[in-house]
């Protein structure tokens, strides 16, 4: 059995070569993912905005008009 000590210590030597992408690639690897990021927020905004205004309209729907208005009381005026 291997140390695993052993192989830390040669941690940064050999191993697989890695080539880093160019910069081109790594600007459209980010704007790709700002751009989810994005429209992801927008559409959370959107179905929280959709699950405040739904209820508040289905409370308050009107059944067009079939009910008469309220009579409005005014005050008996006092003679002079």
């Amino acid at each position: 059995m291997s140390d695993p000590t052993h192989e830390l210590e040669n941690f940064g030597t050999g191993g697989i070569m890695v080539t880093p992408l160019p910069p081109s690639e790594v600007r459209r690897q980010g704007n790709r993912r700002r751009t989810r990021r994005y429209a992801s927020v927008m559409v959370a905004a959107a179905a929280v905005i959709a699950a405040v205004v739904v209820p508040v309209a289905v409370l308050n729907h009107d059944d067009g008009g079939a009910r008469p208005p309220a009579p409005v009381s005014t005050p008996a005026r006092r003679p002079r």
